[in-house]
Protein backbone atom coordinates (compact mmCIF):
# COMPACT_ATOMS: atom_id res chain seq x y z
CA UNK A 1 0.00 0.00 0.00
CA UNK A 2 1.99 3.13 -1.37
CA UNK A 3 1.76 6.01 1.64
CA UNK A 4 2.74 9.30 0.24
CA UNK A 5 3.59 11.19 3.34
CA UNK A 6 4.59 15.01 2.45
CA UNK A 7 2.71 15.39 -1.09
CA UNK A 8 1.19 18.43 0.18
CA UNK A 9 4.34 19.35 1.96
CA UNK A 10 5.69 22.95 1.20
CA UNK A 11 8.67 22.71 -1.40
CA UNK A 12 11.42 24.07 0.62
CA UNK A 13 10.44 23.21 4.22
CA UNK A 14 11.78 20.06 4.38
CA UNK A 15 14.96 21.86 5.30
CA UNK A 16 13.19 23.88 8.53
CA UNK A 17 11.58 20.98 10.05
CA UNK A 18 13.11 18.00 8.85
CA UNK A 19 11.95 15.48 11.16
CA UNK A 20 8.49 16.05 10.10
CA UNK A 21 9.44 14.95 6.71
CA UNK A 22 11.38 12.27 6.76
CA UNK A 23 10.61 10.68 10.01
CA UNK A 24 7.18 9.62 9.19
CA UNK A 25 8.71 6.51 7.32
CA UNK A 26 11.28 5.40 9.62
CA UNK A 27 8.09 5.38 12.53
CA UNK A 28 6.24 3.17 9.76
CA UNK A 29 8.86 0.59 9.35
CA UNK A 30 9.62 0.52 13.11
CA UNK A 31 5.61 -0.11 13.86
CA UNK A 32 5.14 -2.63 11.58
CA UNK A 33 7.75 -4.27 12.80
CA UNK A 34 6.20 -4.42 16.29
CA UNK A 35 2.52 -5.30 14.55
CA UNK A 36 3.66 -8.29 11.83
CA UNK A 37 7.08 -9.13 12.28
CA UNK A 38 6.27 -11.44 9.33
CA UNK A 39 5.72 -8.87 6.71
CA UNK A 40 8.00 -7.53 4.30
CA UNK A 41 7.92 -3.31 4.85
CA UNK A 42 9.82 -1.58 2.58
CA UNK A 43 10.64 2.32 2.84
CA UNK A 44 11.24 3.58 -0.81
CA UNK A 45 13.86 6.78 -1.46
CA UNK A 46 12.37 9.45 -4.05
CA UNK A 47 11.81 7.89 -7.49
CA UNK A 48 13.09 4.11 -6.20
CA UNK A 49 10.71 0.98 -7.17
CA UNK A 50 10.09 -2.28 -5.68
CA UNK A 51 8.50 -5.36 -6.76
CA UNK A 52 7.52 -7.26 -3.96
CA UNK A 53 7.33 -11.23 -4.10
CA UNK A 54 3.70 -12.43 -4.24
CA UNK A 55 2.80 -14.63 -1.05
CA UNK A 56 1.67 -18.48 -1.23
Amino acid sequence: VPVHYGTYWPIGLDAVRPHEFHAPGDEFVRHAAKRAPEVAVHLLGHGERVRPEAGR
